[in-house]
């Protein structure tokens, strides 16, 4: 009667590992084994196989060692990787952005491009003085008390000019139809208009000739 008393297993097997994580972790482990614990297992797995009684050594220059050896690198290589994708699942523990912007598109929002600093500036000419400023051109920052400067750059050439400093700013034109819906007067002769007018009243069919130029 042969009686098997469990001794000689060991308390915990060496792999696969139990994954555990507290909460708010700013990286998570999901490693279930690494190159020395699929080792450990598989050269511990020979002694259960009656195919593999013969094989009693347990050094690396046995190629029968080596063979599980090298799939215990492949394991461990396999398991490092999973580890890291298992990361990018989550925004906290995400290190790519890449891996944020595919989280955000599950709920439709879409990240920005990031973009630098801009900034407007403005040069001042002496009288008389024409320059021209090439793009690229390094404008830097007057900082404040326990603040550092700020590097800016001519995004393109500028063609600087004193008389510019003179020109007065207008607010751009707006387009103004004369016959537009719910107008009760428009004047379409600057010269004949008001003579016109005074001829008509209100009810008379009027005819409205386009000859080509525009109407005012």
């Amino acid at each position: 009667m042969k009686t098997v008393c469990g001794c000689c297993e060991p308390a915990a097997r060496p792999t696969p590992r139990r994954v555990e994580n507290r909460p708010a972790l700013s990286a998570i482990a999901y490693r279930i084994g690494t190159y020395s614990s699929f080792r450990e297992a598989m050269l511990g797995a020979i002694a259960a196989t009656p195919e593999l009684a013969a094989l009693t050594t347990r050094r690396s220059d046995d190629y029968g060692v080596t063979v599980l050896e090298l799939w215990a690198a492949v394991a461990d290589v396999l398991t490092f990787y999973q580890e890291r994708y298992a990361n990018e699942a989550y925004l906290r523990t995400a290190r790519f952005r890449e891996s944020i912007a595919r989280l955000a598109a599950l709920l439709d929002y879409r990240l920005g491009p990031g973009v630098a600093a801009r900034t407007w500036i403005a040069f001042t000419l002496d009288s008389g003085k024409r320059l021209l400023v090439p793009a690229g051109q390094k404008v830097q920052s007057v900082p404040e008390q326990g603040q550092l400067p700020q590097t800016f750059e001519t995004l393109e050439p500028v063609e600087a000019d004193a008389r510019f400093a003179r020109l007065r700013v207008l607010a751009p034109p707006f387009a103004w139809t004369p016959l537009a819906q719910g107008r009760g007067e428009a004047a379409l002769d600057p010269l004949l208009g008001p003579e016109l007018a005074a001829g008509l009243a209100p009810g008379d069919p009027v005819v409205l000739f386009d000859d080509g130029s525009a109407l005012q």
